[in-house]
């Protein structure tokens, strides 16, 4: 119950419901919260087919379980924002977060040789599995590579123009800065989690992931 959460809920509801979905109900939790089984009734009271949830870090953790524990996620697709269900956190839920399903910028199982070399590389430096901001730093460094040798300078305002446009390769596939508002475009992935691990079940156009550009003073 706080700003991230009820947006994400909002964007989420306008989604669906434009598919054509019935919200059938909604239940705020407060952060940190411990117990979340007085919510449960009422969400089985809805008999809802698909949950959404925003929750993150060790909330998450606490409400998988306890929905494992109280079987409210038996029969019903729970879904989520791409906070929720994450690498470092997944350990800790188990197996019941398995049958999750999430929007993901970047998955560790994305079959790519940029994705693969990072990967290997990112291990064998941290003795740890990179993230989405591990693949975005490393991302970056290219991005500005590309910058660099399109306008043949580091003059900030050649940069700058350069970057108009520009594609360049990453962990997560091909990126495109958009001219106008200078948004990186990438496809999106739908990815689930099945034996405590992350798989890639879906594609989404960056067209249809990213909100059109809206900025008029570039």
């Amino acid at each position: 119950d706080y700003e991230m959460g009820r947006s994400t809920v909002a964007a989420f509801k306008a989604a669906a419901e434009g598919k054509g979905a019935k919200t059938v109900g909604e239940v705020f939790a407060p952060l940190d919260n411990k117990d979340y089984s007085p919510f449960f009734g009422q969400i089985r009271a809805a008999r809802p087919a698909v949950i959404y949830t925003s929750v993150a870090g060790n909330d998450t953790v606490r409400l998988f379980n306890q929905m494992a524990e109280f079987g409210l996620n038996r029969n019903v697709q729970v879904v989520g924002a791409s906070g929720t269900v994450t690498s470092q956190n997944l350990p800790a839920i188990g197996k019941a977060a398995d049958g999750f399903v999430t929007g993901v910028g970047y998955s560790l199982s994305l079959d790519t040789p940029e994705n693969k070399k990072f990967v290997t590389e990112f291990e064998a430096a941290n003795k740890a599995q990179p993230d989405l901001y591990g693949a975005d730093s490393y991302g970056v460094l290219f991005f500005y590579k590309a910058a660099v040798e399109k306008a043949k300078s580091v003059d900030t305002d050649k940069l700058r123009e350069a970057m108009r446009g520009i594609q360049w390769a990453t962990p997560q596939g091909m990126k495109t800065m958009r001219a106008g508002d200078h948004q990186a475009m990438q496809e999106m992935y739908a990815a689930r989690v099945n034996n405590g691990k992350f798989e890639i079940v879906g594609k989404v156009s960056a067209a249809n992931a990213i909100g059109s550009d809206v900025c008029t003073k570039f």
